[in-house]
């Protein structure tokens, strides 16, 4: 739901970068969570209750590429898997 142009924040937004599951994202960008697992699910939600603000939104990603750093940047518990750089607009 939109919010009133009285509420909505005065600062100029910005665009920063977040790294994450590249399988997540359909379910951050589209809300679609039907080809992931629960435990996939709850990772997603716990990283973006890390990584974004309550006032972000996700709006674009890059082309995922292979890392050893997979648990580093989305908490699951293995090492390599594909990740994204998401684009994400703050406020």
């Amino acid at each position: 739901m939109a919010k009133a142009a009285s509420t909505l924040p005065s600062s100029n937004p910005t665009i920063y970068i977040a790294t994450g599951a590249a399988c997540w994202a359909s379910y951050l960008i589209n809300g679609d969570a039907s080809g992931l697992s629960d435990e996939e699910r709850k990772l997603a939600d716990a990283w973006c209750e890390r990584e974004l603000g309550p006032n972000d939104a996700i709006v674009d990603c890059d082309e995922p590429y292979f890392t050893w750093s997979y648990r580093l940047y989305t908490g699951a518990p293995f090492s390599g898997g594909d990740v994204v750089d998401y684009r994400v607009m703050g406020w």
